[in-house]
């Protein structure tokens, strides 16, 4: 780190930035703190803080030190604020802002494009990379669990990012639990193709260990999908007042029965229930995730440091 941290500090009295900001508190907020830059922007994105005490010492040191040189620390939930205070920071150098939803882009209606063969089955979403922070494990045995000869869904992932060993292992438990003929693993899903692929699903669902408020489960609300989320202090706080449909959407961390419960509830809505949910997420989305009120509210802060 001494190295990357003299050669970043060199690069930045070259370049005369007005401020630095370094996204993820690891390494790239460690080497702009070590390198002593300032004005300085530090964002955690969630398991940099969240999975510290699986970490060692020298990880809590690091991020600890980082976050006390940093002029401003933003986070995108209430839980991250928690967490990064916890971790070091400042309180009152703490800021909420969002990393912002297109909420035009990112809204309710059909899809303009035919993702997936759907072969009218319920199509479920499960966004997130295929590695094991994301368990994508549970996923597979929930609708495993909720599949049947009268209802067999589509299970549908995308391989961008994947962790090859865990993309093989999602698959071959998959035709395991019987539904091998039923999991769709995309290719690559651009952002841009996103939208459409929220669209088209009945449900999403994002159940890792750790997680700030992601910003997959974000879009999928501004598009009015039903989202079966991690019961995770970042998450719940959130989604679960919004309406009581959401709160039986929260489920325990690795709970492939409650999740199963819970995907089944959501395939399982009437089109007032999923048009009443659909309009409290999206309606939170606006309110607190627009991205170009947060990126106005970013650049003031910007301003004030620079």
């Amino acid at each position: 780190m001494e190295r990357a941290a003299g050669d970043l500090a060199r690069l930045l009295r070259t370049l005369e930035p007005d401020v630095v900001h370094a996204h993820y508190v690891r390494r790239w907020g460690w080497q702009a703190a070590r390198a002593g830059v300032h004005p300085l922007v530090v964002t955690p994105w969630g398991s940099d803080l969240l999975r510290t005490p699986w970490w060692g010492l020298r990880t809590r040191f690091w991020n600890r030190f980082a976050l006390r040189s940093a002029d401003l620390i933003t986070v995108s939930s209430e839980g991250m604020r928690r967490a990064a205070v916890n971790a070091g920071a400042r309180a009152k150098r703490v800021e909420l802002v969002n990393h912002g939803v297109d909420t035009t882009r990112f809204s309710p209606g059909p899809p303009r494009a035919t993702m997936v063969e759907a072969d009218d089955a319920p199509i479920i979403v499960s966004p997130r990379t295929v590695r094991p922070l994301y368990r994508q494990e549970v996923v597979v045995d929930a609708v495993a669990a909720i599949t049947s000869s009268e209802r067999r869904p589509l299970l549908v992932m995308s391989a961008r990012g994947a962790d090859p060993a865990t993309l093989t292992a999602v698959r071959e438990r998959a035709a395991a639990r019987g539904i091998g003929d039923r999991l769709r693993i995309l290719d690559d899903v651009a952002h841009d193709e996103l939208p459409d692929l929220f669209r088209l699903a009945d449900v999403v669902v994002s159940v890792p260990d750790t997680d700030s408020l992601p910003l997959t489960v974000l879009e999928a609300m501004a598009c009015g999908t039903p989202v079966v989320v991690s019961d995770l202090p970042a998450v719940t706080p959130v989604i679960g007042p919004l309406d009581p449909l959401a709160t039986e959407l929260v489920v325990g961390v690795g709970d492939v029965g409650a999740t199963a419960v819970a995907l089944d509830r959501a395939l399982r809505l009437t089109d007032a229930e999923r048009a009443r949910l659909g309009r409290a997420l999206r309606a939170f989305v606006i309110r607190t995730a627009d991205y170009d009120t947060n990126m106005t509210r970013m650049e003031a802060l910007y301003r004030r440091l620079a």
